[in-house]
């Protein structure tokens, strides 16, 4: 016969064989039906490992799927070719358990792993067995996992408690029954037998992205990735925000994890003191300068002081300008000019007595003009520009006089001082010039006022103030820088004021009324900038009162715990002077000061990470550079698939033996 030859084939050879007398012949062939049974005998157990205990049934159903259809429906005539072939591929398989038991036992075992392997990859590693605390001491660790890995086992030896078992529903529920059983006990004795697999490789890859990541301890770095998560923002969001000014301590969620790590005492109180002392005033400050940046003109921060000079200045320019219009008394007036001042003080003939009079007192001169008994005025000289400029600003202060009593001579003497006025102005423009920049002095002066008391009027009202000046252009902008000054100098004083560490809270709050009118006051393009610095310092004055609320219970609690757990030279003295009450003080010292929980150092190195304003020291908290993490994770995930195909193996093995006690014992 030519190969290859299946087993079934050299099988009938060999019938044939006997059949014709050829007993050599048969020999031979019989002995090659073994060899090719052999050969695929180890494939066949991890298949029916592979498959939880069914590849049996799924061969002779695919070599016979009519035979097996009729099976399903209960029909033993049509379903003889499926049972006749299934009863074959079990006689294979128990004919090399029976030959070759260490071999079978292996091959099925193995085939068993690899679904549980599977699972663990395609779950991203959530079918592995979930271990405890990494901070657990090891026995605590596998102890924790137990009931994790004998429901795993349960589940693994159930199914292939079932698929292995023979007979109808009610033998099936019973084999998976004993396997379960049976893979609950084995399943916790793979993990703990297995957990130095997992533990070794994580350790290793641990050190090594340590070394190469310049990373902190496993328990800090733990802590900190479980803080971070616990935000709900990415690694980048938190650094882009400690970029921009924040601190993740100062974080609505970690406020109470740094106050907790802040009450254990010891460096890290004194670093949360430190820090939340100092923190509050600067980034106040901070927002502080960046609202003056935007309102105030004066380039000095003493905004009063600012606009003063400023004024000061304005005024001695323009008193400097009169002076040098009016030098010598200044120049004859025109004939329009006289004519003004003449037609006035023949309307007004009241109005020449008071001028008079108020001519010889300030100047203790007498005037141009002279008034008779009648009321007549006569000119005995022709006025200077300055007489004239005097008597105009005379009949200014005459007709805000009139308004301020609401008497109708103010309309009189209103029409009086622009006749004049006019005529000056056209005759001395300069002096026209001059007069309105000393009007916009007093227009400042009033804007800046009123920009003192801006915040007790309404945000509606500011708005129209603000749109009103700035719908004038040019004109309006002095009126609105002065405005804008004086409101900065209004904020400058709450700032120092009672309440002032919560004006930023009160600013960024929209339902106050400081805040739209502070944001009415900004140039549009400035107020986002603002903003971010306000809230900084608003969440940072926050985050002081939450985690810093003075001497506390629990820090008594603290200090209290601490106290006598340092080991000192004396301790080690009495133990090795076989003191028997000092070792025992000393044994308590040590199980004390080994409690579970972060210590000093790691706290401290917490909180380094929690109170930095320097992104790159977040950053690399946070987030593994140089590809490490993924080393680590691939580490882990072969670490972790390999210990949990074991466990199924195992899980297989226990339902296997539990089947066979089982059967010993007659109940299966």
């Amino acid at each position: 016969m030519a190969g290859p030859f299946t087993e079934e084939q050299l099988k009938a050879a060999a019938r044939n064989a006997v059949n014709a007398g050829d007993f050599a012949s048969a020999k031979r062939l019989i002995e090659a039906a073994k060899a090719a049974g052999s050969s695929r005998a180890p494939i066949r157990a991890a298949m029916q490992g592979l498959t939880f205990g069914l590849s049996d049934e799924a061969t002779a159903a695919l070599t016979n799927p009519l035979a097996a259809t009729g099976a399903a429906f209960g029909s033993e005539s049509m379903g003889k070719g499926y049972y006749d072939r299934l009863a074959q591929e079990r006689q294979m398989l128990a004919d090399y358990s029976r030959d070759y038991p260490i071999e079978s036992a292996a091959a099925e075992l193995t085939g068993a792993a690899l679904p549980a392997i599977a699972a663990t990859y395609f779950s991203g590693g959530t079918a592995a067995p979930a271990a405890a605390a990494q901070t657990a001491p090891l026995l605590a660790r596998i102890a924790a996992a137990a009931p994790r890995l004998a429901a795993q086992g349960a589940l693994y030896g159930g199914i292939y408690g079932a698929g292995t078992a023979e007979g109808g529903i009610s033998q099936r529920m019973l084999g998976a029954g004993t396997g379960a059983a049976g893979g609950a006990i084995a399943g916790p004795i793979a993990g703990a037998a297995t957990y130095p697999l997992m533990a070794g490789a994580s350790a290793v890859a641990d050190t090594a992205r340590r070394l190469v990541g310049n990373r902190g301890g496993k328990v800090v770095e733990a802590e900190l990735q479980r803080l971070a998560e616990s935000t709900g923002l990415s690694a980048d969001e938190i650094v882009a925000r400690i970029a921009s000014g924040e601190i993740m301590a100062e974080n609505q969620t970690l406020q109470m994890s740094v106050r907790a790590m802040m009450a254990k005492g010891g460096p890290g109180e004194t670093m949360v003191r430190e820090k939340f002392n100092t923190r509050p005033p600067q980034t106040r400050a901070e927002a502080m300068t960046a609202i003056q940046d935007y309102l105030s003109t004066t380039g000095d921060e003493n905004v009063l002081r600012g606009v003063r000079m400023t004024q000061d200045e304005a005024k001695q320019a323009e008193s400097e300008a009169y002076n040098r219009i009016f030098a010598g008394g200044g120049t004859p007036v025109t004939d329009d000019v006289r004519l003004a001042l003449s037609d006035t003080f023949a309307r007004i003939p009241s109005a020449a007595k008071e001028l008079a009079a108020y001519t010889r007192a300030d100047t203790k001169t007498n005037p141009f003009f002279v008034v008779r008994d009648d009321g007549a005025v006569i000119f005995t000289r022709d006025p200077t520009t300055k007489e004239a400029e005097i008597a105009r600003r005379f009949l200014k202060a005459k007709q805000d006089e009139a308004f301020r009593a609401g008497s109708p001579w103010g309309e009189v003497y209103k029409q009086a001082e622009k006749s004049v006025r006019g005529a000056l102005d056209v005759s001395v423009p300069e002096l026209a010039a001059t007069r309105a920049n000393w009007a916009n002095i007093a227009t400042a002066r009033d804007a800046f006022e009123t920009g003192q008391q801006i915040f007790s009027r309404s945000a509606d009202e500011v708005e129209i103030l603000v749109n009103d000046l700035l719908r004038k252009g040019t004109a309006g902008q002095a009126q609105l820088d002065a405005l804008r000054n004086g409101a900065m100098d209004a904020l400058r004083a709450k700032s120092r004021g009672a309440g002032g560490t919560n004006l930023m809270a009160t600013l960024t709050n929209p339902e106050r009324k400081e805040s739209a009118i502070l944001r009415a006051l900004l140039p549009p393009d400035a107020y986002d900038d603002v903003a971010q610095k306000m809230r900084i310092a608003a969440q940072s004055q926050e985050a002081r009162g939450n985690i810093i609320k003075g001497p506390s219970t629990a820090l008594v609690q603290e200090a209290g715990k601490r106290a006598g757990t340092d080991i000192n030279a004396g301790d080690l003295a009495g133990v090795l002077g076989a003191n028997p009450i000092a070792a025992l003080q000393l044994g308590m010292k040590l199980a004390k000061a080994a409690a579970p929980g972060l210590n000093d150092r790691q706290r401290t190195q917490i909180l380094r990470v929690l109170l930095s304003e320097d992104p790159n020291i977040v950053r690399r908290a946070l987030v593994d550079e140089g590809g490490m993490m993924a080393f680590k994770k691939a580490v882990d995930a072969l670490a972790s698939g390999a210990r949990t195909g074991a466990i199924g193996a195992a899980a297989a093995g226990g339902a296997m033996a539990a089947g066979n006690v089982a059967r010993q014992n007659g109940v299966q």
